[in-house]
């Protein structure tokens, strides 16, 4: 893989930021052309309500803090409520992922992903629902995996991440074709399902004599990109055959897919899976991974079952440092997995994660701690919640408006939450909720900022909640206060709530349902651009208009969002004579601003004529077109995340 790229990044950021650095894109898209690099440098800097993968961020923060839809006065039973749901063909462990402002299907919709164990991807428009804008089915699942943990068929269970400057998702399928059993990474097209990049590939590895059994393996942890680089995490369903814990890394095109590292958890041992409940491994802004493992062997050397691990990525996966209990043989014994969740770092330099014997392990990235036989080495660990005979869970972090707060959801304890002080947890609870959590995964927070934080959760009695996130555990609403109107469905463990656009939206048993605003405000619709954005041989003039009446639209060119009083007013065509990317939001007095519309125009002018002694016509755009280029980019990155030198290229 050669040397990693640094990337520059915040907590708790869009995904672009720390999936891509600045580097890498220039390097990965440069090839793509000037539109698209022009499309992925917009993106970084408005790309606040994307959920492009499972819990949100590479840090699985599991926080959206760029809602301002949504807030504590108006989630409320006269308020909020289910707004559709959608039939699909299978049950849904996967988490919701959503698109801002895509053009697709003649127009341009803001859009839900949702995937079902019956190996379907389906595409929806995130706000009205609907007929699926496309739909795809990738293969037959597998029906006779010998236990019944997921039943009665196995597809897609580990959350898909996208790839926004390419337009991609990436997703894993488990099929069967007879008695043969496959795993394969798909690269679907984000505007029609389309494969791409010459996908899919079957999935398959060797390390140290062990061989990735495809009818054993599960992947359930959400996928991750980093850097270019798709991986995925493979434990097993049912401790189920003689299965090993997987950490997979493919090249994410953009022209092919391929294999480029693989670790297994235990080459000389068993088990040692990474199981997750759901969640996806975590990647710090240096390029490093961090997993936690379940039962299985265990030697701190080549054999890491019951540990937090470390990965480094150049050159490939290597443990870069490594945390193990002081009790892994009590806790691998009595089938207490440390790896029934993942990691989530927490700012500045934390790793936090939870396991099923109801410990909390706080541990510096810098140095998690390695082994002690008599008491746990790394910063701290304390019991946080109930012994659980089910499965343990991952943390939302959440820095609020007057301390930081990490909230948890264990299989057989009631949601808890607590305070983060920046440098350790105080080990007593400031709110516990009322009822109790079931399978881990279903928890999810919104706010705007430090404003306005929700935490929403799924219960095991098939009820989504939502709490005041700084008032804990007061309820602001659930879905049973008016069961006819909002009733979810049968609840799925690990279904953790997606929120965005305000809109939070759930998957269950064979359902997508989605939950918003019912009364108050109506939304401006969003505005339309014609044309569309595309690649053009000529200048165009973009005209702009609403549908709802009265509206005034504002837009800009220069990749930032338009506000009411931000960009420029529009009064007639807008003519763009060079590669540009157009954004336009529409206002209303007493109405809530329209969703962004956003196109990108690639100029292609036509070449000059040639003549000589320097003749007429029009001018060269090379080396000294480059240099103006490169001039302009260099001040888009600077523009969308400081002018630190550290962040640039």
């Amino acid at each position: 893989m050669g040397a990693q790229c640094i990337v520059a990044s915040q907590p708790q950021q869009p995904l672009f930021k720390e999936s891509m650095p600045y580097c890498c894109v220039l390097r990965r898209y440069s090839r793509l052309g000037l539109g698209s690099l022009l499309a992925a440098v917009s993106f970084t800097a408005f790309g606040q309500v994307n959920v492009l993968t499972q819990h949100n961020d590479n840090s699985r923060s599991g926080a959206n803090i760029q809602e301002t839809i949504l807030t504590t006065a108006n989630v409320n039973q006269s308020q909020f409520g289910k707004k559709f749901t959608e039939s699909l063909d299978g049950q849904v462990y996967a988490q919701p992922l959503y698109v801002a402002a895509l053009n697709l299907a003649g127009g341009t919709h803001n859009v839900v992903y949702v995937c079902t164990e019956h190996n379907s991807v389906y595409a929806f428009d995130a706000n009205t629902g609907g007929a699926a804008l496309w739909h795809v089915n990738l293969g037959t699942p597998v029906t006779d995996q010998g236990c019944s943990n997921i039943a009665p068929e196995i597809g897609i269970t580990g959350t898909p991440v996208i790839d926004l400057p390419t337009n991609t998702l990436y997703v894993d399928a488990k099929t069967q074709a007879g008695t043969n059993h496959f795993h394969t990474l798909h690269a679907l097209d984000l505007g029609t399902g389309a494969e791409k990049f010459g996908a899919p590939v079957n999935i398959s590895a060797t390390v140290g004599g062990v061989t990735f059994d495809a009818f054993v393996e599960a992947q359930r942890p959400g996928l991750l990109l980093l850097n270019g680089v798709v991986y995925l995490a493979f434990a097993s369903h049912c401790d189920h055959g003689a299965y090993h814990g997987w950490l997979l890394g493919y090249q994410a095109g953009p022209s092919t897919i391929a294999q480029v590292t693989a670790f297994c958890t235990t080459p000389t041992g068993t088990d040692g899976g990474i199981w997750a409940s759901g969640m996806g491994p975590a990647a710090d802004a240096s390029g490093y991974i961090y997993v936690e493992t379940g039962n299985g062997s265990w030697d701190g050397v080549s054999n890491f079952g019951d540990s937090f691990i470390k990965f480094s990525t150049v050159g490939g996966l290597s443990v870069a440092d490594w945390f193990t209990p002081h009790n892994q043989a009590a806790l691998d014994s009595a089938d207490m997995d440390i790896g029934s969740g993942d990691p989530v770092l927490v700012p500045p330099h934390y790793v936090v994660g939870l396991s099923k014997s109801g410990m909390m392990y706080l541990c510096d990235q810098n140095n998690l701690g390695h082994f002690n036989a008599t008491t746990d080495s790394c910063l701290q660990s304390f019991s946080a919640t109930a012994v659980t005979t089910s499965v343990g869970t991952s943390p939302v972090y959440w820095n609020g408006p007057s301390m930081q707060y990490l909230f948890v959801a264990s299989g057989d304890d009631t949601a808890k939450s607590y305070q983060f002080t920046g440098t350790s947890v105080n080990t007593t609870a400031l709110g516990h909720g009322s009822v109790v959590s079931g399978h881990a995964g279903g928890t999810s927070l919104s706010s705007n900022g430090t404003a306005n934080g929700i935490l929403w959760t799924i219960t095991s009695d098939s009820v989504l909640r939502a709490y005041d996130a700084v008032n804990f555990p007061t309820e602001l609403w659930d879905s049973s206060q008016n069961s006819g109107r909002d009733a979810m469905g049968t609840y799925v463990k690990f279904a953790a709530p997606m929120i965005s656009g305000g809109m939070v939206y759930v998957g269950t048993t064979n359902q997508l349902v989605a939950y918003g605003l019912i009364v108050g405000p109506p939304q401006v619709a969003a505005p339309i651009l014609s044309p569309g954005g595309g690649t053009y041989a000529s200048a165009q003039n973009v005209t702009i208009s609403d549908p709802t009446s009265g509206a005034s639209i504002r837009y800009t060119l220069d990749g930032s969002t338009p506000s009411g009083t931000t960009g420029t007013l529009y009064s007639g065509p807008v003519n763009i004579s060079n590669t540009a990317t157009l954004q336009a939001m529409a206002f209303l007095s007493g109405d809530l601003n329209s969703p962004v519309t956003s196109g990108t125009y690639t100029i292609n002018l036509p070449p000059a004529a040639s003549g000589g002694g320097g003749g007429g016509g029009a001018p060269s755009y090379g080396f000294l077109g480059l240099l103006a280029f490169a001039g302009l980019l260099r001040w888009k990155l600077r523009k969308a995340k400081g002018s630190s030198r550290s962040e640039i290229l």
